[in-house]
């Protein structure tokens, strides 16, 4: 419809916002659309003025802050899954975004310190210190965790001092029986030094008490072979000079005073 004047000019002013609207409600459709299937990372690419340009900065300032967020947590939740517990989500946020990105940096912060704490105490049980302990408050299964790992540590602590204890016990009882064997040792050893001195005196009276019998049995002999001799001559002597006091030169008194032992 041709139209002139001003009335030409209401038409093409109401045709440029119609299409104006039309391209806005579009891209903000394809907006939504990508929000609703996860895909944060878009914006508003139409050239409009006035109020609309207003609108579409603020979806777009807004689609840019929510992107920026969200791909702070996905970043600090692939550290965490490679076991970095240290990171933080920096990004500016407000409102509701604000309270999800302090949320999450909250519960990294506790989930760090309990790593953090559970590991200080196995690796100064794995040392040998079992002095150490969770003191630190914190609540839901982190709680449970910190009072799992320190009944743990008590535990152990008590088995370790009781076999402590059971070895000291066997280390005295030990030394005793070692040191009662080497009295019994050195007991023994003196009764056989004293026994065998006793025996080696023994046998030294012994053998002078056989030595001395031998001398005496050995002197028996020759007096007694003496004797034999003498009986044989003073015999043959009778024989030869029956009456006669007198006989080769041998006397009575030759042998009266001799005595066989």
């Amino acid at each position: 419809m041709d139209l002139n004047g001003d009335l030409n000019t209401l038409k093409e002013g109401i045709n440029n916002s119609a299409d104006s609207v039309d391209e806005t409600m579009r891209e903000l459709g394809q907006v939504m659309q990508s929000m609703n299937d996860g895909n944060f990372d878009v914006s508003m690419n139409v050239q409009v003025e006035g109020d609309f340009l207003r609108m579409v900065n603020n979806v777009s300032a807004t689609m840019e802050a929510l992107n920026q967020t969200i791909s702070g947590i996905i970043s600090v939740m692939d550290a965490m899954q490679q076991g970095q517990f240290e990171h933080r989500v920096n990004v500016e946020a407000k409102g509701d975004l604000l309270r999800l990105k302090n949320g999450i940096n909250v519960s990294m912060e506790a989930l760090e310190n309990a790593i953090q704490d559970v590991t200080r105490v196995v690796v100064s049980q794995s040392e040998g210190d079992l002095t150490h302990n969770i003191t630190a408050d914190y609540h839901g299964e982190l709680k449970t965790l910190k009072d799992a790992v320190n009944t743990s540590a008590a535990k152990l602590t008590e088995v370790v001092s009781q076999a402590v204890n059971a070895t000291n016990v066997v280390s005295t009882a030990s030394s005793e029986v070692s040191q009662g064997s080497m009295d019994l040792s050195q007991r023994v050893q003196e009764q056989a030094a004293a026994l065998e001195e006793n025996v080696f005196h023994h046998g030294r009276n012994e053998l002078g008490r056989s030595e001395q019998y031998r001398t005496r049995q050995a002197s028996n002999g020759r007096r007694a072979s003496s004797a034999t001799e003498i009986d044989r001559r003073l015999a043959g002597h009778a024989g030869n000079h029956s009456g006669h006091e007198r006989h080769s030169g041998i006397q009575p008194q030759d042998f009266g005073n001799r005595d066989l032992d």
